[in-house]
């Protein structure tokens, strides 16, 4: 069964600097997943569609990296503060809804956050700016939509957006 993911990927001058706060080598590619994981119930255009619609009303979206956290003790994370990212994410699911079947929850209520692979804390919080939403399909890059553009982009184009 095919599972899909919805992921910002932290790139640029801020990626590079989680990467090196964690000590992690280049197969780590800081990201946030939105939303949970899902199976999709009807077909993948419809989804897509939906993802578009909503895209299609916001612009980029400010947030912060900032501070430590864990879930366990094996599994670090840095926060995520947003509260339009927040929203974002809760609209995202509530349009799916209908569409697919998501994993169950972990937790009642969602922490946004970037999963690490070591423990560190961020002292001064990194700006970033939520541009691109990634779609993951079966550990591959199914497409992105450009909030600035209002466009979807294609496998290639998405793995372009990485290296920028």
């Amino acid at each position: 069964m095919t599972k899909y993911f919805f992921e910002i990927w932290v790139r640029g001058n801020t990626g590079q600097k989680i990467k090196h706060l964690v000590n992690s080598d280049e197969s780590y590619h800081p990201h946030i997943t939105l939303v949970r994981p899902f199976y999709i119930g009807t077909s993948e255009e419809r989804v897509k569609k939906k993802v578009e619609n909503l895209c299609s009303l916001f612009s980029p979206i400010k947030f912060s990296i900032f501070g430590e956290g864990s879930f366990s003790e094996n599994t670090n994370y840095f926060p995520i503060l947003g509260e339009e990212l927040l929203m974002f994410n809760n609209q995202l699911e509530d349009i799916l809804s209908n569409e697919v079947n998501f994993v169950e929850r972990l937790n009642r209520e969602k922490v946004l956050h970037l999963t690490t692979p070591s423990k560190a804390r961020i002292e001064i919080p990194f700006e970033e700016l939520f541009r691109y939403l990634t779609a993951i399909r079966n550990k591959k890059i199914w497409f992105s939509y450009d909030l600035l553009e209002k466009r979807f982009l294609d496998r290639e184009e998405s793995l372009k957006t990485i290296q920028s």
